[in-house]
């Protein structure tokens, strides 16, 4: 069983957020989804706790209807060990290979005996990671063309070294709305530093 040592908050807790790694999961591969919470008061008694504990397993479990899932994380309260503080919090909820599509996914907090609930939701893509499907050059443009999606935004970054793994957004072309048609970027030709290019896309 995987425990954690979080205090009893006295006005209240946050889940700021959960997303999935990787950001676009393969097709029928597991993958996580993580969840990431705080306390609001940190400085009271701290007691002994588990994720899902209880007759749950641990690391929680999940439930998935359609293209919705969901999970719930509880803070179980265990009187008479003490031990120090863990906040922020985070959290892993290991997901089983899921078909290509469209998902949404909700992580909802809750303390033992209470009713109230914190959630985060998120929204992601299950399978490839558009691609490039051609590519022309001219005297002033490289022109890079993919198959658009009106469920996706999507954002061109450049490199000028890929060695290190920096990638720049291309501000005219950042979270633009897919179509279903081919989309392109015209890439301005120059003498600069050579620079490649990649795709990233965002579900709405």
């Amino acid at each position: 069983i995987f425990c954690l040592s979080l205090a009893q908050p006295a006005a209240g807790w946050r889940i700021d957020r959960c997303f999935t790694i990787p950001e676009n999961p393969p097709e029928n591969t597991s993958f996580i989804l993580c969840a990431q919470g705080r306390f609001l008061t940190p400085a009271w008694t701290l007691y002994y706790d588990c994720w899902g504990g209880g007759p749950m397993p641990c690391p929680p479990d999940y439930q998935i209807q359609g293209n919705q899932i969901s999970s719930t994380l509880y803070y179980y309260r265990r009187d008479g060990i003490w031990t120090q503080i863990i906040t922020p919090w985070e959290q892993y909820i290991y997901i089983q290979g899921l078909p290509r599509g469209v998902y949404s996914a909700t992580v909802n907090y809750q303390l033992w005996g209470s009713n109230i609930v914190a959630a985060a939701q998120t929204r992601f893509y299950v399978g490839p990671p558009p691609a490039f499907n051609s590519q022309t050059v001219s005297d002033t443009n490289l022109v890079l063309r993919w198959n658009g999606d009106p469920s996706f935004l999507y954002t061109i970054q450049y490199s000028t070294q890929l060695t290190d793994n920096i990638w720049q957004p291309v501000p005219s072309y950042s979270y633009i709305d897919g179509t279903s048609n081919t989309m392109e970027y015209k890439a301005p030709t120059s003498n600069g530093p050579l620079r490649m290019f990649r795709i990233m896309s965002t579900v709405k």
